[in-house]
């Protein structure tokens, strides 16, 4: 069923950054077409013995039937079906928690900088602020005038354009968020590494170790187990 393959995979990445609050390519997400492919024929002995083979998942019978089970997909009521292992079974990403928590991360990090943002006068780096916390991908320049200007706006003596509660959580959020976009999914550490210029100059204003332990690396170990995060922490050593 090579057709029908290729037309899931296809859903399942748009799905994929639709929960993510990323751009999905050719138009709106349909949900309803990407059901319709999941349900189909779903029910039957042949669909479920497919999927078996597909990804080698092993069953054995009891009283009780097979271990291992394909369950019906039904539209008007959708649930994750958990998946049961017999044997020392390989790391198994719960993609539907890991988009809920990716969002969940992005949102409030998202909310906390406009939050910080309407509580600052200087319109330029509020609006800085705000675009930056909405951009699906920030890339490393946006990323780094949005951190040079908080840099130059530091609280010092009379200078008062940020308190330092401000431009700590700023810069501690917008790394984060940075971090988040380019860890889950992806794991491009070259776009990460980049910003290693850019936190050697914030390293002069405060802790880079408070910015890490902020970031909070055991969730995204969690669903993305094979991201080098010993990489990435070096850099706010």
């Amino acid at each position: 069923m090579p057709k029908e393959f290729c037309e899931f995979e296809s859903y399942y990445k748009q799905w994929i950054r639709w929960m993510a609050n990323k751009t999905v390519c050719n138009g709106p997400f349909d949900v309803n077409a990407f059901l319709q492919v999941l349900t189909r024929d779903a029910e039957t002995q042949d669909f479920q013995q497919q999927v078996n083979e597909l990804f080698d998942w092993k069953t054995s019978c009891d009283d009780s039937g097979p271990v291992i089970t394909v369950a019906a997909v039904k539209a008007a009521h959708v649930e994750a079906v958990p998946i049961v292992t017999t044997e020392a079974p390989a790391t198994v990403i719960d993609t539907i928690g890991k988009a809920r928590v990716v969002n969940g991360r992005l949102n409030a990090r998202k909310k906390s900088i406009q939050e910080l943002a309407a509580n600052i006068k200087d319109k330029q780096i509020s609006g800085m602020l705000t675009t930056f916390s909405a951009v699906a991908s920030p890339s490393f320049t946006q990323y780094q005038q949005v951190i040079d200007k908080i840099l130059l706006n530091w609280p010092t003596g009379k200078k008062k354009t940020l308190n330092k509660k401000q431009a700590t959580s700023l810069v501690s959020l917008l790394t984060g968020n940075y971090l988040d976009k380019y860890t889950f999914g992806g794991g491009d550490l070259s776009a990460i590494t980049a910003i290693k210029p850019v936190l050697e100059q914030v390293k002069t204003k405060m802790a880079l170790a408070d910015i890490y332990k902020e970031w909070n690396a055991a969730t995204v170990k969690k669903y993305e187990p094979s991201l080098d995060l010993n990489q990435i922490e070096n850099l706010f050593k």
